[in-house]
């Protein structure tokens, strides 16, 4: 069974101007390691997640890539946000330098309000380092996308230029990638990493 998605494929010129080395289809869960308590499934080319709703928070409730990322990278996805989900919210996460449940950076993305919120854990500190609100509205269908270049960080939701930091604060290095969902069922398709 395949799941089309109507995405925008653009990608920055940072990521062009890298290697692709990377590219998961989803055929099998090999490349996907589970780091929270949410559960995937793998159908088609798609990966499913469901989230634990006990634990909405982006540190239980993502996957993340199983290899070593570096300092320097661009890693890109399509996401499906579930329209059957019956809660309020329906927010998306994409989850850098993930050492530990206290240290990592995330985005999150909430598709019913257009919200973005890039965060920062730092030694169990939470710091609220944005928020935006899209002009655009993707709808549930939306890529998102990460290009770090080591101390530097640009996220993307749909090909627009969402947050851009740059870390002068020592935040944990080279850590994992990952990405899940919050309070509702998401797919995901077409990983893309370029290092």
């Amino acid at each position: 069974m395949q799941t089309s998605f109507n995405v925008n494929h653009a990608v920055s010129s940072f990521a062009s101007s890298l290697n692709r080395i990377y590219q998961d289809n989803f055929q099998n869960a090999d490349g996907i390691q589970r780091l929270g308590k949410g559960a995937f499934s793998v159908v088609g080319n798609t990966l499913h997640y469901r989230p634990d709703l006990k634990e909405a928070v982006p540190t239980n409730n993502f996957v993340a890539v199983n290899r070593r990322m570096g300092e320097k990278y661009s890693a890109r996805l399509d996401v499906k946000v579930s329209a059957l989900s019956q809660v309020g919210a329906k927010r998306v996460s994409l989850v850098t330098d993930y050492h530990d449940e206290k240290n990592h950076m995330a985005l999150i993305y909430n598709s019913n309000n257009r919200e973005a919120q890039l965060i920062r854990y730092q030694n169990g500190n939470k710091q609220i380092l944005g928020i935006k609100t899209l002009e655009a509205n993707p709808g549930r269908e939306f890529s998102i996308q990460v290009d770090k270049n080591f101390n530097r960080q640009d996220f993307y939701i749909e090909g627009e230029k969402i947050f851009s930091f740059q870390d002068t604060a020592g935040t944990k290095k080279n850590g994992a990638f990952g990405f899940g969902a919050l309070d509702s069922e998401v797919s995901f398709r077409n990983l893309k990493i370029s290092q």
